[in-house]
């Protein structure tokens, strides 16, 4: 049995809703046997421990929101790796850490663990970072460029090893790094707790066209209002459906309104059925 410290801030689990790779990741590893403490943030105003699935799920009192400006959300990663880093000092020694981004100052506790505690750690590399931000237009200054890059570089030569998501996210890897250790895990879904869930049918005759998840800048949906549009212009038999939260939805609810566009539905992320 292995002592893993697994690092997220944004976990969640089935019933919360959201990106669940983590649950389902430490969950695993509970079910092969390993003890996995897991430290993360939440929004409360107190820290809470408690076990889910034999996960040990230790929460940071660490306010964040997808709505939030992008000086808050620096502000934000920056109090988790300190909090974090502070609290891994009453955890049980782990023989491994498992940290997973974004964001990429979640490398810092990686960091930090490996050269004072001297305990290696799987770097799992979600987005780009900081590209991504870069390429958003969050990340507009030099100087933290300069540094975000130098930070990136320093967690994946420091990582024992890499996960990326997706054959393209460790082909750039290797461009920028040729010798880093990675490995492909794609995203998963459990099958089994989707069928065990009452299914929501759309009776709509049009095709349908749907996207579940989140609804931030960068997932870019207001490309879909401008698609809906020209169908609706050109009376096609298409219908869309989008589900999720973000800082984005009021935004795309108001797009839906001023064009007055009948061919898509929002909903938000859960649907009560019968």
């Amino acid at each position: 049995m292995k002592k893993v410290l697994y690092i997220h801030q944004y976990f969640k689990t089935p019933e919360e809703g959201g990106a669940l790779r983590s649950f389902y990741i430490a969950k695993g590893l509970v079910e092969r046997g390993h003890q996995v403490d897991l430290i993360t943030g939440h929004n409360e105003p107190e820290l809470l421990v408690k076990s889910i699935e034999g996960i040990n799920v230790h929460s940071l009192a660490v306010f964040y929101e997808n709505k939030l400006s992008t000086k808050s959300r620096y502000i934000a990663f920056l109090k988790f790796a300190v909090k974090a880093i502070q609290y891994s000092g009453k955890i049980v020694k782990p023989d491994i850490a498992y940290v997973t981004s974004t964001p990429l100052t979640v490398g810092i506790i990686a960091l930090w663990l490996k050269w004072m505690k001297r305990v290696p750690y799987i770097f799992e590399v979600r987005d780009l970072w900081p590209a991504a931000p870069i390429e958003l237009g969050f990340m507009k200054s030099g100087i933290i460029q300069q540094l975000a890059f130098w930070l990136e570089k320093t967690i994946y030569k420091n990582a024992a090893h890499l996960v990326a998501l997706s054959p393209g996210i460790m082909e750039v890897i290797l461009e920028k790094y040729q010798n880093a250790r990675v490995t492909v895990i794609p995203n998963m879904a459990d099958i089994s707790y989707y069928g065990e869930k009452a299914v929501f049918f759309h009776k709509h005759k049009n095709l349908v066209i749907g996207y579940f998840g989140a609804m931030g800048v960068a997932n870019g949906l207001m490309a879909v209002t401008a698609v809906a549009e020209i169908c609706q212009q050109q009376d096609l038999p298409i219908q869309f459906i989008l589900m999720g939260e973000g800082s984005e939805r009021e935004k795309l609810e108001q797009a839906v309104a001023d064009k007055k566009l009948r061919n898509i539905e929002l909903f938000p992320r859960e649907i009560k059925t019968k």
